[in-house]
């Protein structure tokens, strides 16, 4: 698994698979999400409302927002915005983890990391999200010097 950081280029312009973003609940949205949310001209405050209650570890895949460069847009659910802590850093990444694995996706770009969460500084919230993603990727594959 690689990872990059990427600062040169607005959310929307971002040409990726899959654009992971931050929602919390009671319709907050993260820095990422309201740039996307102004990009798509609000496609993303209408599903808050009703359709998406941004519970902590929760998802929703958005696919071919106007005015979004990305293949398709993953709200993650980061839970209250007061609560939001390293337990929640973690539990977000482990949905998003699970997530991208199901979609068989190749490449993502994740800003979650963005959100800043209580007690936790940004390098320690990337190593946390690092060690969740990586250990999502992990596959046992041998027992005893055989081939599973």
């Amino acid at each position: 698994m690689e990872f990059k950081v990427h600062s040169t280029k607005s959310f929307e312009e971002i040409k990726t698979q899959a654009l992971i973003i931050g929602v919390y609940q009671e319709q907050v949205l993260g820095v990422a999400a309201k740039a996307i949310d102004k990009a798509s001209k609000n496609a993303i405050t209408p599903l808050l409302e009703k359709e998406f209650k941004a519970s902590l570890g929760s998802s929703l895949v958005l696919r071919n927002l106007e005015g979004v460069a990305a293949e398709r847009i993953i709200l993650i659910g980061l839970g209250k915005k007061d609560d939001y802590n390293a337990k929640a850093v973690l539990k977000a990444h482990e949905s998003l983890a699970k997530l991208c694995n199901s979609l068989s996706l190749d490449e993502a770009s994740n800003t979650l990391l963005l959100e800043p969460a209580k007690k936790l500084s940004t390098i320690e919230s990337a190593r946390f999200a690092a060690r969740t993603l990586e250990n999502a990727q992990y596959c046992y594959t041998a027992t005893l010097g055989e081939e599973a």
